[in-house]
């Protein structure tokens, strides 16, 4: 009897094993910062990858995607990704031996944001841009055929076989495409604790790092067959990255997969916002995966693939490194005082969908990170404005708004990838023609041509060329070319204001570019009128006192001894320095690192007010 039961002991982990996962596996999924991994965890995702191209998998999972495009605007755009990328992760596995326990990498776009013309991406092995002369195609010999090559007719040039289509990868930068920044991508953490809201936001902001990747429609990552370059599924792992920290810092992990139904806000089954045509939404509605789901290789062949069941990310043995995104966002602290788990002994993210692995981080790593000009604004800001919450008065949740605003604003300026000028008057007060301003809501009754023509933006370089650049890779998605005639993707910043701050973006832009230090300034009026304030006191103190005294040099009443001493007593302080009136005749002093005046009401304490969308 004793042994049976130790045979069921025994045998219990496995069979928990096997009702959290849907394929049995010796080693977890832990899906890692791309920049983070050393050269040989890197080259074992780019060998998979091409194994992938070579065994013809990668062609099926890239006609999946290419006959779902409709997922992307709808609540669906997480977990049809989420499958995508987990059956690439397992058939690299598949490979076996090196690749048995392969995790998909992700790219971490934020760390390249304000370096677009030197990404750190493009030196980790997957290739830069392509070279112009020869149609874009990439001059990578790693990436060149015969090593590797995309199977889209549509993204062959004459030159290039079409049929079969053996074409190469080509990649066409943008020079003017700015990538998201990490403030920017936090505040849509905190705005937004419904999820179709959050996924609209994540999905507008993945959009900028496949328009920076291709300015022609013969680019892959501009097509439908995106799955072809290997960026793909890096950018495509950390939208998930980001969708399970959402999840789990507004406690929605916690919930019963199988009660999912009734939590609209941890699951919105629904279009984004003005779409109506959106793919599968239904929460058990299963997915359409031709051609995927013909091959006895993929899961979708033996079981319906829907959104219920891609939900909670541990029944598919996948875990994510926090990684650097997660303390250089500051979600950190919001995240571990809003939410807990196991019983609520663990503050902050849920352990079973998380691990920290930066204590393991090579020191080039930080290094790296630490030069990015963007990235020390950023962190200068944040640490200005904690250490003057309590002057200033704001909540921490406004100090991640404020953040927003001001670095969107700095990166705008200071990125060689930004065509934005602060002096562009039409451009910074909105003064050109839109689609909404001619009363033009169907997609199909706009050209390039036409847009080009609008007023402001006809006369107008920055405009007109963001216009020719986005337009011609938006052709993927009716939603896109409505957006850019309405100029959503022209620069534009979150606004934010305290009354007790001076926002000047161009002093801001002057005094950044020497200690990249928030240009902060005591709110000038305000400043001045203390300190006129002050002088008028100090003036009629020091009248009356000399007036004591000289009256007082006549006087001889007794009765009016203790006033006499008590002048005398003020204009000596006033004079030297010392005794009650110690420090006022001084002049005010001054902020030598900011030009301002120092509070009146304490010389030694300071306070520095900040100057200033589908694939």
């Amino acid at each position: 009897m004793s042994n049976m039961w130790c045979l069921l002991l025994a045998t219990l982990p496995l069979i928990t094993k096997s009702d959290t996962i849907y394929r049995d596996e010796d080693c977890m999924r832990v899906r890692k910062p791309f920049h983070t991994m050393t050269e040989d965890e890197r080259m074992l995702y780019v060998r998979g990858f091409q194994e992938l191209r070579k065994n013809g998998k990668l062609k099926i999972i890239a006609d999946t995607h290419a006959a779902n495009v409709a997922v992307h605007k709808g609540s669906s755009f997480f977990f049809f990704h989420a499958y995508m990328i987990w059956e690439a992760e397992t058939a690299i596995r598949e490979l076996g031996d090196e690749f048995e326990c392969f995790s998909m990498p992700y790219w971490d776009y934020t760390i390249d944001a304000g370096k677009e013309r030197d990404p750190t991406l493009f030196h980790l092995n997957v290739g830069g841009n392509g070279n112009p002369r020869f149609d874009f195609c990439m001059d990578d010999e790693l990436w060149q055929v015969p090593n590797y090559w995309s199977t889209d007719a549509d993204t062959c040039m004459d030159d290039e076989q079409r049929n079969p289509p053996y074409c190469c990868l080509k990649r066409s930068v943008s020079d003017t495409q700015l990538l998201p920044n990490v403030m920017e991508i936090a505040a849509v953490f905190l705005k937004n604790p419904n999820f179709l809201l959050f996924e609209t936001q994540i999905d507008h902001y993945h959009v900028w790092p496949h328009f920076y990747l291709a300015v022609n429609t013969w680019s892959q990552m501009a097509t439908a067959y995106a799955v072809d370059d290997p960026i793909f599924f890096l950018l495509h792992t950390f939208t998930l990255y980001q969708r399970a920290l959402w999840s789990t810092c507004y406690e929605y992990d916690e919930i019963d997969i199988h009660d999912l139904q009734s939590h609209k806000d941890a699951y919105t089954p629904s279009c984004n916002p003005n779409m109506e045509d959106c793919g599968v939404v239904g929460i058990d509605a299963p997915y359409n995966l031709y051609p995927l789901n013909q091959v006895d290789w993929s899961l979708a062949s033996s079981m319906d693939i829907t959104p219920r069941k891609l939900y909670d990310i541990k029944d598919w043995n996948v875990q994510y490194d926090l990684g650097t995104f997660w303390k250089r966002s500051k979600l950190n602290e919001w995240c571990e005082e809003r939410a807990t788990h196991n019983s609520g002994t663990v503050k902050g993210v849920n352990p079973d969908w998380f691990v920290d692995l930066t204590s393991d981080y090579d020191d080039s790593v930080i290094q790296m990170e630490a030069d990015n000009e963007l990235s020390q604004f950023i962190e200068s800001t944040w640490n200005d404005l904690k250490s003057q919450q309590r002057e200033l008065d704001i909540s921490d949740e406004e100090i991640y708004y404020a953040v927003e605003s001001i670095s969107c604003k700095y990166h705008r300026m200071h990125s060689e990838n930004s065509c934005y000028d602060i002096n562009d008057e039409v451009m910074n007060n909105e003064e050109y023609e839109t689609c909404d301003s001619r009363d033009i809501f169907d997609p199909n009754l706009i050209s390039l041509e036409q847009m080009l023509e609008f007023d402001g933006v006809k006369e107008n370089a920055c405009l007109a060329k963001r216009r020719q650049q986005l337009y011609s890779v938006s052709k993927l998605d009716s939603s896109l070319p409505l957006q850019i005639c309405n100029g959503d993707f022209d620069y534009k910043c979150p606004e934010w204001s305290h009354p007790a701050v001076k926002i000047d973006e161009f002093s801001l832009n002057i005094q950044m570019k020497n200690n990249y230090k928030l240009f902060t300034t005591y709110n000038e009026s305000a400043g001045y009128s203390y300190m006129i304030l002050l002088s008028l006191v100090v003036f009629l103190v020091f009248t009356i006192a000399f007036v004591m005294k000289k009256w007082c040099a006549i006087s001889i009443s007794v009765d009016m001894t203790k006033w006499c001493i008590f002048s005398i007593s003020v204009e000596f302080a006033l004079k030297d320095g010392s005794g009650v009136g110690k420090g006022v005749d001084q002049e005010p002093e001054v902020d030598a690192q900011y030009g301002t005046f120092l509070s009146a009401s304490n010389l030694r304490s300071r306070m520095d007010p900040v100057s200033e969308k589908v694939w």
